[in-house]
């Protein structure tokens, strides 16, 4: 959890501040946790979340709020050529 609070605090409550690349990644590498803390209800007084956009890397935008498209980690290729 204390590597991922500050990128979901980023995201959520100061999105103007990042990168649409920058944003992109940060939520579609970790969704799972991402939807943990939507669900704790963290109170984040004074601060209020913001409407934010997810660009996918391949141009098309997609919101990062319900079913969006998710990061898929590539293959791990073999060490040695075995």
């Amino acid at each position: 959890m204390a590597e991922s609070i500050l990128p979901y605090f980023a995201v959520r409550y100061k999105p103007e501040r990042l990168t649409a690349a920058e944003r992109w990644h940060m939520t579609m590498t970790t969704p799972n946790r991402w939807d943990y803390f939507d669900g704790q209800n963290l109170d984040m007084s004074p601060y209020t979340p913001r409407p934010y956009l997810v660009m996918a890397p391949t141009g098309t935008a997609t919101t990062a709020q319900g079913e969006g498209q998710r990061f898929e980690d590539p293959p791990i290729p073999r060490r040695g050529g075995r």
